[in-house]
């Protein structure tokens, strides 16, 4: 049964020798080996290093080129919509930064927001929608109509 336990001095010197470090001092490993550890079958005490690889995409720089170019058509196309030509720099900064999902939702939305601010004046600035995000809020958003039938009606 003796077979079964293993000494806390003799775990430290299987561990370091993964490591290839050993403790050279036998008094010490001696005094380390009076603490016993139970063997179980199965457990393995030193896992082995897995090592990860970590793999970038590659992108050509036509693709990026394509990407930007898109996004820049896609402003202009909020500009011109927008209708309201102040702050353009800061605009279109926060407009570059957005995800593709982002200016999606732009898009299906913006429509419902300029008809429920045809005036100019009451329209904010384009920096502002952008920043506050007013393409997530509700008013702006399409509503699916419901009809409601009577069973009733003939």
């Amino acid at each position: 049964m003796e077979n079964n336990k293993i000494g806390l001095g003799d775990l430290l010197n299987e561990i370091l020798g993964k490591l290839q470090f050993e403790i050279k001092d036998l008094a010490l490993i001696e005094s380390l080996n009076d603490t016993k550890f139970e063997r179980t079958e199965g457990l393995k005490l030193i896992y082995p290093k897995q090592e990860v690889v970590y793999s970038i995409p590659k992108v050509s720089a036509q693709e990026i080129l394509e990407k930007v170019n898109q996004r820049e058509e896609d402003f202009k196309k909020f500009w011109e919509m927008y209708n309201k030509k102040a702050g353009t720099k800061d605009a279109k900064t926060k407009f570059l930064k957005l995800s593709d999902k982002e200016v999606e939702q732009i898009f299906k939305t913006l429509p419902y927001y300029l008809k429920s601010t045809p005036d100019l004046k009451f329209r904010k600035l384009p920096t502002s929608y952008l920043n506050q995000r007013t393409w997530e809020d509700e008013e702006y958003l399409p509503r699916k109509i419901e009809v409601k039938v009577n069973p009733f009606r003939f």
